[in-house]
């Protein structure tokens, strides 16, 4: 009797603490469940703020744009109310670009698709060129904007990215600074613990005397779809992907981009680390795909007979009004099919070719007039600007590739250099 209670007595005691551990155990669970819904609600939040942004930004340009072009519909406009409003519409169509390609660069971002295009540049003439760009709106503000220029010195790497980089950085220095300057050094270093040879890091500081940031500011300061004021009312503008965007790509580049240090009032000082490389082989300029060259050669378009196909009447009207003064012979078809008919029945001199219509896209048409081995340039006019979408350009055989919005000069020069080829260039 008595073994009998001492073995029940023993069950209920490892009964109750099996209890009790069930209930600890479902305690944690429940206050990681907590912490994980307070991080989602954040999150949601974070998101809900930067789409707003992001909305107030795009709808600000295009504000302007659609109204300044009302405006150059009135009737009695001097010639120096035209230009400021076409000027206007400009500045604020270049604005919604950035903004856009911040948005892809985004997505790429996070996908893992971005690509460096690497070529030599010279050191010098990279930072001569950010300064030139930025000092037309510090000299707006009137501050102080010097950036230290290094050794005439040439590394290979992409550019495009450098400039990227740099622009935003110094940029947002700029922007943020309302007395005083914005100050640029630059460091070299032979980078011996990196396992690569030949690789040196170039070191970018950026010093300003701006508005600074709080600690709670800095925290968040690199977070994608934050921002350290997401307050309508706020000074500033901008998306705050810039700093997101910047980072990732000196990252890509084997270095990194940091606040060294920020203080309210007092200024902010940032970080970018490169490593690049110096390998003088690789010194060879890669032509990026669809980028117009200069050519020796330069030709008249006049008696060309030029196919423009675009299933947007728009586009084909914005290609004719660039074209008028060049006396081409112009062919318009808004899908495949009526390309293909229009192509069979004249002699074309060469194709603008839209990717995306109905009926029939651009590469299936590029891909039947290929198909009869035809050697005529070929050119994609698309609103795609990811590398995927330009390789696939490539392989449906087009020559060349011009994302749009298209310029009036790209347009002329990628022009000229493929009507004055003697031959099609080979697409692998």
């Amino acid at each position: 009797m008595e073994n009998n209670q001492l073995i029940d007595s023993a069950n209920q005691g490892r009964a109750g603490e099996l209890l009790e551990q069930q209930r600890l155990l479902i305690r944690s669970h429940l206050r990681e469940l907590e912490v994980l819904k307070r991080s989602a609600e954040e999150s949601n939040l974070a998101k809900s703020h930067f789409l707003a942004n992001m909305s107030h930004e795009i709808r600000t340009p295009l504000a302007a744009v659609l109204g300044f072009a009302d405006e150059l519909q009135q009737e009695n406009l001097t010639d120096s109310e035209r230009k400021d409003y076409l000027a206007a519409i400009r500045r604020n169509g270049e604005m919604l670009m950035r903004l856009i390609d911040d948005i892809l660069d985004l997505s790429k971002i996070e996908s893992q698709k971005i690509e460096l295009e690497k070529s030599t540049f010279v050191l010098h003439e990279l930072l001569d060129d950010v300064k030139k760009t930025l000092a037309s709106k510090a000299e707006e503000k009137r501050i102080q904007l010097t950036v230290d220029l290094p050794q005439n010195l040439s590394f290979y790497g992409d550019t495009l990215r450098i400039k990227q980089i740099l622009l935003n950085i110094i940029g947002n220095a700029v922007k943020f600074t309302d007395c005083g300057g914005v100050h640029v050094r630059t460091q070299i270093f032979d980078a011996l613990d990196t396992g690569k040879k030949n690789t040196t890091n170039v070191i970018f500081t950026v010093s300003d005397t701006g508005a600074g940031l709080s600690i709670y500011e800095s925290q968040k300061l690199f977070q994608p779809f934050t921002q350290a004021d997401v307050s309508v009312t706020r000074k500033f503008g901008g998306t705050g992907l810039g700093l997101v965007i910047s980072r990732q790509l000196a990252r890509l580049m084997g270095g990194d981009l940091r606040l060294v240090q920020s203080q309210v009032g007092v200024g902010s000082v940032f970080e970018i680390t490169l490593n690049l490389e110096t390998q003088s082989q690789q010194a060879e300029k890669k032509e990026a795909l669809g980028t117009p060259v200069a050519t020796e050669m330069k030709i008249s378009l006049s008696g060309k007979t030029i196919l423009v196909v675009d299933d947007v009447s728009d586009n084909r009207f914005l290609i004719e009004r660039y074209l008028k003064s060049h006396e081409v012979k112009l062919l318009q078809a808004s899908n495949g099919p009526e390309a293909l008919e229009l192509f069979s029945k004249n002699k074309v001199d060469l194709i603008l070719m839209d990717i995306q219509m109905p009926s029939m896209d651009g590469h299936e048409a590029t891909r039947r007039i290929r198909k009869n081995n035809i050697d005529i340039p070929i050119i994609a006019l698309t609103a795609h600007a990811m590398r995927d979408e330009i390789h696939k350009c490539m392989n449906s055989g087009f020559d060349a590739v011009l994302t749009k919005p298209t310029r009036r000069h790209e347009l002329i020069e990628l022009l000229q250099k493929w009507l004055c080829k003697p031959s099609k260039k080979t697409v692998q």
